[in-house]
């Protein structure tokens, strides 16, 4: 529940229940109705219904900043798909290793190569998840091959 406030409130702050787009209020008033949902319905129900709204969607959950937030982001993410993978881009050029370690972490794991290049240019990064970052795009750059 307290997530789902979280995010709310962050729409409402960004604007999203101000706008005059039908179809991206159908998607606030499903959230709003069903309280139920757990995030991979609702992520799914935002990718296959609502794909244009992405951005608009993830970016002020993002900003928040809460870790377990941007956590779900990140593991639901569908990094396959060109949309998401471009959001991912972006998001992971915001992240600050001083203070995103835990995102940071999750990034490599399951980003694609495209969203570890943007993560390898990052000054700060700790030795171990700098090692962490090396090995998995290597990996992925052999499979590739």
């Amino acid at each position: 529940m307290h997530q789902r406030d979280l995010v709310r409130k962050a729409w409402a702050e960004a604007g999203l229940y101000d706008t005059k787009d039908a179809k991206l209020k159908q998607f606030l008033k499903h959230v709003d109705d069903t309280p139920l949902d757990c995030w991979p319905e609702l992520i799914e129900l935002a990718r296959t219904k609502y794909p244009e709204y992405l951005e608009k969607l993830v970016t002020p959950i993002w900003n928040i900043g809460d870790k377990l937030l941007r956590l779900n982001l990140i593991r639901n993410s569908e990094l396959t798909q060109p949309n998401e993978k471009k959001l991912a881009r972006k998001l992971a050029r915001q992240l600050r290793p001083e203070r995103d370690v835990l995102e940071l972490r999750a990034a490599i794991r399951e980003a694609p190569i495209e969203v570890l290049d943007e993560l390898v240019k990052k000054k700060g990064i700790p030795d171990p998840l700098k090692k962490m970052l090396d090995e998995r795009r290597a990996e992925l750059k052999r499979r590739k091959s």
